[in-house]
């Protein structure tokens, strides 16, 4: 029998921040950012087939212009398998004096793609008042929702639950083809309450029983 000419992955899955110098950068580049890292630590990535080829990613889902996030992850694939301490250290000097790159681990050869354990994400927004105050409580939130009237299901499409702590609103948001558009989410609630949009966060990406997706 001739020998397989499918080449060995070796497959890993990294953990970023998204913080305040990029939340104002565009997914693509911000994946862009991350690749020239991996680069940079010289790792052997295995790349896509075709013309156009490009290492071989799975990211997480893109987030709204001012975002920032606590868990962005990515998905990537090496000829050759690398030790993840030694990795991080080499990718951390790319982001220097800030700490980007978080957690990296090896993926077993059974574990799905990201794209596949991805769910939900809980977020938080901030929102504030002609006085610059933070405002928000349950009440007025359920007011909110409640004169959408027959727009609330496009508004909160893909929510899947939602909270308020310290007037900063949390949202459990799915991921996948019912995701919460919330750049328009929060366009029409600062309408609502004639508020300003002070920005928001992705705090944990989650699998579908509620674990973290790293």
């Amino acid at each position: 029998m001739a020998p397989s000419s499918e080449q060995k992955e070796y497959r890993y899955r990294l953990w970023y921040l998204k913080d305040e110098v990029l939340r104002f950068v565009g997914h693509l580049d911000t994946v862009k950012l991350v690749e020239r890292a991996l680069r940079g630590a010289e790792l052997p990535l295995i790349h896509t087939k075709g013309f156009s080829k490009k290492p071989k990613f799975i990211t997480s889902p893109p987030l709204p212009l001012g975002y920032t996030s606590r868990m962005e992850l990515l998905d990537f694939a090496l000829t050759e398998p690398r030790n993840p301490g030694d990795v991080l250290k080499a990718t951390s000097k790319f982001s220097q004096p800030r700490e980007l790159f978080h957690k990296l681990r090896p993926l077993g050869d059974d574990e799905p793609r990201l794209n596949s354990v991805l769910h939900s994400m809980l977020v938080e927004l901030v929102f504030v008042n002609e006085a610059n105050e933070e405002f928000l409580n349950e009440e007025l939130f359920e007011e909110f929702l409640q004169a959408l009237g027959k727009e609330k299901s496009s508004f909160t499409h893909g929510l899947l639950g939602w909270g308020i702590t310290d007037s900063r609103l949390k949202l459990n948001a799915s991921v996948r083809k019912d995701a919460m558009p919330l750049s328009k989410f929060s366009k029409v609630m600062t309408a609502y309450f004639q508020a300003r949009f002070v920005g928001g966060e992705r705090v944990m990406l989650l699998k579908e029983d509620g674990g973290l997706a790293f």
